[in-house]
């Protein structure tokens, strides 16, 4: 029969097992008891070691460990990314403030209520002017490349609510170009048809041939077409959507570039543009706009004409990032 074990006993023959005192400067593992004994008026010296939950420490392996952390650096001192800094980081309300001056204002907050929003409406306008110009130069910034799903049957697909047009040639992913449709009822002609031979010549005063329509076509789409017709749940949003035809069999993915037109922009956000566009773009044709504020009485509204006309050049130079083009060559008229 084996001898019966007992805490902190051996079996006969064998040395007890005793866990000895952790000397100063080393770490212990202990384990500690379920309800230990609470004594408040127990204060640790400094000279004492100090218990971090199971883990007895000497004050000489801490402050150690402590001098080999690093200080703490807050997420607003962290470094930025290459190429964008705390300096160039133009904030909108920034813009505000350089406008209100024309009022008179040092800060665009100085102003009343009514004049901060015509302030921010103007500078809205000439934001929005800097994506869709009114010479028709978009410039390529004010596009974006998209890629729309379509599962099997899904005819349509809702595009953003920023998204004004579409450039041409969309592409079906793995299959090539779609052809566009002019509107909604191409697709209806394309699958309606006469039952007769012939359609009868004008003037004719017999009936009308009767018309066929076949069921929605379900095969891989090759045509496609842009609405924002309301279908009846867009009570305050324009929704541009993009219609495919024939129908879906089965999942497809198509990629595009849309023309945007930018949303409002508050006071913290920072408007997106390249370079220095915004002081030698946007803020001279935002203080053009505010020539028709009839508070403003400056005598130099000329210089403001001017530099907008300047900036609005600018604008259109922009609107060709790539200017070495290929060339076609035709034969010239007479040969």
């Amino acid at each position: 029969m084996p001898p019966k074990l007992t805490a902190n006993n051996a079996p006969t023959g064998l040395a007890p097992t005793v866990t000895p005192q952790a000397p100063v400067g080393t770490l212990r593992t202990t384990v500690p008891p379920k309800n230990p004994p609470i004594d408040a008026k127990a204060t640790p010296s400094p000279s004492e070691k100090v218990v971090l939950a199971d883990t007895v420490v000497s004050p000489y392996l801490l402050s150690n460990a402590l001098s080999d952390v690093g200080p703490l650096i807050s997420p607003t001192q962290a470094e930025a990314p290459t190429g964008l800094t705390q300096e160039n980081l133009i904030l909108f309300l920034d813009i505000l403030d350089q406008i209100a001056s024309m009022l008179g204002a040092d800060q665009w907050e100085d102003l009343p209520k009514i004049d901060q929003q015509r302030i921010k409406i103007v500078a809205n306008q000439a934001y929005r002017e800097c994506y869709a110009p009114i010479d028709g130069h978009r410039p390529r910034w004010a596009s974006r490349k998209m890629n729309i799903r379509f599962l099997e049957d899904q005819q349509s697909a809702n595009l953003d609510t920023d998204v004004i047009d579409i450039e041409k040639v969309p592409v079906l992913v793995g299959h090539g170009p779609l052809s566009p449709m002019n509107a909604r009822n191409d697709e209806v002609t394309a699958r309606s048809h006469y039952s007769g031979d012939f359609r009868p010549i004008g003037g004719y005063q017999g009936s009308f041939p009767s018309i066929d329509m076949d069921e929605p076509e379900k095969d891989r789409p090759i045509w496609y077409y842009i609405d924002q017709t309301n279908e009846g749940s867009d009570n305050f949003i324009v929704r541009p959507r993009l219609v495919l035809y024939p129908v879906p069999d089965k999942e497809y993915s198509v990629d595009l570039v849309s023309n945007i037109m930018p949303k409002l922009l508050n006071e913290q956000d920072t408007p997106r543009l390249p370079g220095d566009a915004i002081w030698d773009i946007l803020l001279p044709i935002a203080q053009y706009k505010l020539l028709t504020d009839p508070r403003y009485n400056g005598s130099n509204k000329e210089l403001i004409v001017m530099s907008a006309k300047e900036a609005r050049r600018k604008l259109k130079h922009f609107s060709s990032p790539q200017k070495q083009r290929t060339i076609r060559i035709v034969r010239r008229g007479g040969w």
